[in-house]
């Protein structure tokens, strides 16, 4: 199953697989489209139930089984623990512009994931740290989780991006990629700037992703004086975001949570 939005769900004629598609998700571009998900797939997998025998069900985000009512087993992955670990609303201030929001977010998050993950078989997460946490805030037996890592196999790049990286001689470049750019420290990063390009004369930021608090992040900049020195990207396909890496010196990610970054 997967959201119908999507146009590049598709799937080679030689595998053995039958994709079925569910209508798109509310706030897709929020990290609640998730909520509507579990819906969707909720009420698609209980059609499927009256004419077909399913062995297992899993979830690539065990919080979309929340509505899931099935009888067969059901695993799933969870990536992340800032619901798990949520603390009090001036924890976010300082680092977010929709720090209320946001916070009340993860607190109905993280009722949703206390309800969804111990009904579930099997838990597969991404480290050893993000089991430890779902397995105490939740109490989840240890026999429930699993870790699993992720990886990719990444091609040789081909360093021929755009003309400014060709220069055989340029000035260092600092590299950030992610969505949800102000909980992986992005704001941390335009604070610390000023400093940095005091001591490093013509050293450019450069942003890849795609973010609503894009606008305000420029802001930032802006009021710290080094927006000359960021190059705000946007969503990057992948073959620009390999080349992206293999031309920047530098790559930064001060997040203020991860479970594990990917």
């Amino acid at each position: 199953l997967a959201p119908g939005r999507r146009s590049n769900q598709s799937l080679p004629a030689d595998l053995p697989f039958t994709l079925i598609t569910v209508p798109p998700p509310l706030f897709a571009a929020t990290q609640a489209r998730w909520f509507s998900l579990s819906w969707h797939f909720s009420r698609r997998l209980r059609d499927l139930e009256r004419s077909l025998k399913f062995d297992l069900v899993h979830f690539t985000d065990a919080r979309e089984s929340l509505f899931a009512n099935i009888n067969v087993p059901i695993i799933g992955n969870v990536n992340d623990t800032y619901a798990a670990e949520v603390g009090k609303p001036g924890d976010y201030r300082p680092y977010y512009n929709d720090w209320l929001a946001r916070w009340l977010y993860y607190q109905l998050a993280k009722f949703c994931e206390a309800s969804a993950y111990p009904r579930m078989q099997r838990l597969i997460a991404n480290s050893e740290y993000t089991a430890r946490v779902i397995t105490s805030q939740y109490l989840l037996s240890p026999e429930q989780v699993c870790v699993c890592y992720k990886s990719i196999q990444l091609p040789r790049p081909d360093r021929s991006l755009t003309s400014c990286m060709l220069e055989p001689s340029h000035p260092p470049r600092v590299l950030f990629v992610g969505g949800n750019m102000q909980r992986k420290g992005l704001s941390t990063l335009i604070s610390a700037a000023p400093y940095i390009t005091s001591a490093l004369k013509g050293i450019e930021f450069w942003v890849a992703g795609d973010d609503k608090a894009i606008p305000h992040l420029k802001s930032m900049c802006a009021k710290n004086n080094v927006l000359d020195s960021f190059r705000f990207w946007g969503w990057c396909s992948r073959e620009i975001l390999h080349n992206l890496y293999a031309n920047a010196d530098i790559f930064v990610m001060p997040s203020l949570i991860e479970a594990f970054g990917v």
